[in-house]
């Protein structure tokens, strides 16, 4: 988990010449300069949902994650109305950790793009020995 006093936000963008003078992939250039554009097939009528119960109940905890992600530049406030709002869930874990869910409607208006992984030993050409690997649950 990030700390609140790292803010890597705008690395990549400072350094876009050295990733340019490295040859990296137009697509990625254009991510690191304009960010990620959602590949929408066409755009959903504006609509705004209501938070979820979930959310209601835990008021408190949804205030304090927003506060944190705002402060931390992850999220950013703004004042003109949204063409889709969408809803918040809150989810508890056995262990009563909470977690922040942001339910986007609008995933059903983008494009879907499969991707197929290689196997394992396709996978291992691309490791040198003592490289070391992330696993991220969910």
């Amino acid at each position: 988990m990030f700390s609140p006093s790292v803010n890597v936000k705008g690395n990549l963008r400072r350094n876009f010449d050295f990733w340019k003078h490295i040859g990296t992939p137009s697509f990625i250039l254009n991510v690191i300069e304009r960010g990620y554009l959602l590949p929408f097939i066409s755009f959903p009528e504006p609509v705004v949902f209501k938070n979820n119960r979930s959310s209601l109940s835990n008021a408190d905890f949804v205030e304090v994650v927003i506060r944190n992600l705002v402060e931390s530049g992850r999220v950013l406030h703004k004042r003109v109305s949204s063409r889709v709002v969408n809803p918040l869930s809150v989810s508890v874990q056995p262990n009563e950790k909470k977690k922040l869910i942001l339910d986007l409607y609008f995933n059903k208006f983008l494009r879907k793009v499969h991707v197929k992984y290689e196997d394992w030993k396709t996978a291992m050409s691309y490791f040198a020995w003592g490289a070391c690997m992330l696993v991220v649950s969910r």
